[in-house]
Formats: C-alpha cells, sequence, structure tokens
C-alpha cells in the first residue's frame, strides 16, 4: 500500500514539472536537438555572426591593467597619440600628433593647364609619391585664340585652340584694311592691323603697352612727283624747290609746311598725318616687339645702317636720293624711312604724357610736332621726337598720310 503510494508521487511529480517545462519553452529554454547541439534557440535576435546591416566599429579596445596609466601609440596618418588605461582598456585621450600628408595608398589627381593630368600615390610613410603625369599638356588652352603669323605682310587671320587643346586651321588671311593702292610704286600703302605696340622712355628702361585700330598708312613718304600733282590741281601751295628740276620726281618732298602737309593728305582721298602712335607702330611692329629702329637693328651702326658720310667709304647710299634705295631697311609693316632719312610731320598737337596707357592716343593742340630722321637712324621713343613751329619749312622735312579703317 505504501509502495503504491510513493510510486504515484514520483508519476505526478515527474508530470507536473514536464508540464511546467512546456509552459516556459519561449523563456532561453535549452532544446535537446538529439544530435548533442545546445544552441541558444532564439528568434528575435540572430547572434550566429550574420551582418546585421551595423557600423563597423573596428578591433575592441585593447586590454590594460594598470589604471591610469598613459603610453604613445600609432594614430592617423603615421602620427602618434596619447592612451590611457581607464575601466581595463586603453582609450585615446590625446590629439593625434604628427601626422603625415595622406593615408596610404590615397591616390591624387590633378588636371593641369592645357588639357594636361598628373596623378601621385600616399607611400607608407604617409608621403605622397612624385607627381606622374597622365597626360601631356597640349599645345593651347581650349577656347582661346591666337593671331596666325603666316599670313602675307598686312594680312591676318585667327586660329583658335579646339576641344583637345591643339590649334585649329587658320582662317582665311585677310586684310583688315580692305583694298589697298598698289601702284604707282610711291602711292603704295602698307597695312597696319589693330592691336597693341609697346611705347618706350628715352632710355629704354620702361615701356608701356598703346592699343591701335587698324590704319594704312603711305609705304614712303610723299614724293615730289605726288606732291606737283596737287600744286598742279591748285589745291596745294607749292613748297619751295616744286619747281627745281634738281629735285627728281622720285625724291622725297622736302619743306612743306603743317598746313600744307595736312592739305595734301586731305586732296589725296580724305586722309590725314599720322599720330605719334600711328607712327611708331608703323616702325616698331606690334607687341611684343621691341626694336629700337624700324629696320630691326639694335644699335644704329654702319654694319646695321651703311647712309651716309659718317660710314666712309662703307657707305652705300645717301638719305637725300630716292626712296627705292632703301627697299632692304623695311619696318615690319613694309614701310620705308621710319625713323630715318627724312624729319615728318605728326597730327599731333601736343606731345602729353607719353608714357600713358590708352587707346588712340592723340593730344589736340596748336604745337608742331616733327619726328627726327636723318643719316643717322632714330631710336623709336620720345627722345626722337621734337617741337617745331607748324609754319614754318625745313628742307629736311617730309610727311607721309594714313587712312583711317
Amino acid at each position: 500500500m505504501n509502495s503504491n503510494i510513493s510510486s504515484n508521487k514520483v508519476i505526478f511529480l515527474f508530470l507536473l514539472c514536464a508540464s511546467l517545462a512546456v509552459g516556459c519553452g519561449d523563456d532561453d529554454s535549452v532544446t535537446d536537438t538529439g544530435a548533442g547541439d545546445t544552441s541558444v534557440d532564439d528568434t528575435g535576435g540572430d547572434t550566429s555572426g550574420e551582418d546585421t546591416g551595423g557600423e563597423d566599429t573596428g578591433p575592441p579596445p585593447e586590454a590594460c591593467s594598470e589604471e591610469g596609466a598613459t603610453r604613445s601609440a600609432a594614430c592617423g596618418n603615421c602620427g602618434m597619440g596619447q592612451q590611457t588605461c581607464e575601466g581595463g582598456v586603453w582609450v585615446t585621450t590625446g590629439e593625434c600628433l604628427l601626422e603625415g600628408e595622406c593615408a596610404p595608398g590615397e591616390v591624387e589627381s590633378e588636371e593641369l593647364a592645357m588639357c594636361g593630368a598628373r596623378s601621385r600615390i600616399c607611400m607608407d610613410s604617409c608621403e605622397f609619391s612624385e607627381w606622374d603625369v597622365m597626360r601631356e599638356p597640349g599645345e593651347c588652352e581650349a577656347g582661346e585664340s591666337r593671331a596666325f603669323d603666316g599670313c602675307e605682310m598686312g594680312e591676318t587671320a585667327t586660329q583658335t585652340c579646339a576641344a583637345d587643346c591643339t590649334w585649329n586651321e587658320p582662317s582665311e588671311c585677310v586684310n583688315p584694311c580692305g583694298e589697298l593702292r598698289s601702284e604707282p610704286w610711291d602711292e603704295v600703302e602698307v597695312c597696319v592691323p589693330a592691336g597693341p605696340y609697346l611705347r618706350f622712355n628715352r632710355e629704354f628702361s620702361e615701356g608701356v603697352e598703346i592699343e591701335m585700330s587698324t590704319f594704312s598708312i603711305d609705304r614712303y613718304s610723299v614724293t615730289w612727283r605726288r606732291m606737283r600733282e596737287c600744286v598742279a590741281e591748285d589745291v596745294c601751295d607749292p613748297p619751295p624747290g616744286t619747281s627745281d628740276s634738281r629735285n627728281d620726281d622720285a625724291w622725297p618732298v622736302i619743306g612743306a609746311s603743317w598746313a600744307g602737309a595736312t592739305a595734301f593728305c586731305e586732296w589725296d582721298g580724305g586722309r590725314v598725318l599720322p599720330t605719334i602712335a600711328q607712327y611708331e607702330k608703323t616702325g616698331r611692329g606690334a607687341s611684343p616687339s621691341s626694336v629700337r629702329y624700324s629696320y630691326g637693328g639694335e644699335d644704329g651702326s654702319c654694319d646695321e645702317f651703311p647712309v651716309g658720310p659718317r660710314c666712309g667709304a662703307s657707305a652705300v647710299r645717301s638719305p637725300l636720293q630716292s626712296h627705292r634705295d632703301y627697299d632692304d631697311f623695311p619696318s615690319p609693316f613694309g614701310a620705308i624711312g621710319i625713323g630715318y632719312g627724312r624729319r615728318e610731320w605728326m597730327r599731333d598737337g601736343a606731345l602729353g604724357e607719353y608714357l600713358r596707357p590708352g587707346r588712340d592716343p592723340f593730344e589736340s593742340g596748336e604745337t608742331g610736332l616733327i619726328y627726327l630722321g636723318s643719316q643717322i637712324p632714330r631710336l623709336l621713343n620720345e627722345s626722337s621726337i621734337r617741337e617745331f613751329e607748324r609754319s614754318m619749312l625745313s628742307a629736311e622735312l617730309g610727311f607721309r598720310c594714313v587712312r583711317q579703317i
């Protein structure tokens, strides 16, 4: 009887425990899979190591044993910083010092002028390597333009820079002055295209760029032949020597007053005397030319310009003879006799501030101005400009005319 009761109690307690275990199965119960697997069956949070999308926090802090201890440790781009032992791990507590300029393996690329490119890589020392050219620069900056220098004298053309930084083919060469007089020889005009030229002080130690518009100018100063035509039409007053047969038609006219020269230019197609700036640009050429003499010389010596008695036996020409004797001493634009041969009337009436930058400078006034010229070539600068009474005549004073475009 007693043994039966004990057996019943055991069975009852077993069933009670089993029922309690089933009721608590959702709370971290260990499930026997029959294969010795004792992993936690937690459906609310998988900890099996799959990526859950969280940020990478890096390696865990290094453990330490001495609370408050400090040490230096590598940081950043090859730098060093302070760490302190806090809560059993090393914690960065100071600024990272002595860092390099880059992180190892970092690549830096840079676009250069004229379509060039270069790159460099950061080395293990946290320093960039030398630049390595990835694409050589081209010829020009995309979209820029320049004057083409392959045209005939007096003509202009332009080139534009393509997207690949190479020059396109130039445009057609054209004469910006339009149709020029090309005959007879002493009426030939030369074209001086728009653009700057350099103007210098007396010592050639200081210069400024002067912007100029397009104009044409006589290749030669006015000859006796042309002046006699104007006199014959009762437009020009005859300068002294007009009727002198010794003054050959091909020789440059001398002795005209400023008013007489102005009247001739007006008669000769509504033209005018040149300004100082027009005369100088004709002689020097466009910027950046800095020649001192119109024929391209630098010292005016007899080796460069064998003219006149000063050169003795080496002299081959006289400045008083025909212009045609000087055809091999042209200016950059093809004019003959600029700054040598004859003094010439200028249109300006005052010198003004000579080195003031500007465009098409012209000074009005009543003062006569001449540009010197003789058997000794004259510098193309302020030192060769003189005041001269407009009504006076001179045996060495001639002129040429300009057509404004």
